[in-house]
């Protein structure tokens, strides 16, 4: 990759994620123990939902190599 799109894709990047950070520190600051409980709840959700991605993944990465051999 050019180190010029490299630059901008990095500074977009960061642009984005500082923004976006910075907005939810503003926006919950005050309610941070209300954050702290949906995250909470969520965090169980993703843990779950990536449990079963990886099983999903690994049964299959199995199976494809019991058919090649």
């Amino acid at each position: 990759m050019p180190y010029l799109r490299f630059l901008f894709f990095n500074f977009s990047g960061a642009l984005i994620w500082g923004t976006t950070v910075g907005c939810v520190g503003f926006l919950f600051g005050s309610s941070w123990e209300s954050l702290v409980a949906v995250v909470k709840e969520f965090h169980e959700i993703v843990l779950i939902v990536m449990g079963v991605a990886i099983l999903v993944a690994v049964v299959y990465w199995a199976r494809r190599r019991k058919e090649r051999g």
